[in-house]
């Protein structure tokens, strides 16, 4: 059950946890918004009895445009121990180290 704004409470943890980001719900539909997040290296949830669970990014949505029903779509994904930036026929490889792309960001996929 949602509990406020940004506030959800988990039960029991799954081996997946999906973060919607970058939209704002309005009358008649969603609405992008154009803040910048922050993507955790090392999400740390808690369950309703107390144990913290640990869960790491494996994947990035990003959204490239102004609504969320218009735009480009590209994504980051973790293969092995490597990150790859896709886009259409392009994969090009990154340096996790030096951070995740955030910029355009719109789903966030951990897991545990």
């Amino acid at each position: 059950p949602i509990c406020g704004s940004k506030c959800i409470s988990f039960t029991y943890h799954t081996r997946w946890f999906c973060k919607l980001i970058d939209t704002t719900l309005i009358e008649g539909g969603v609405r992008k918004t154009s803040s910048t997040v922050t993507i955790d290296r090392n999400l740390r949830l808690q369950t309703t009895g107390g144990t913290t669970v640990i869960y790491s990014p494996r994947a990035i949505d990003h959204h490239h445009g102004t609504a969320v029903n218009t735009g480009h779509y590209t994504a980051s994904v973790m293969v092995g121990t490597r990150w790859f930036q896709v886009d259409d026929e392009t994969v090009t490889q990154f340096d996790y180290m030096s951070g995740l792309p955030s910029a355009n960001a719109y789903l966030l996929y951990y897991e545990h």
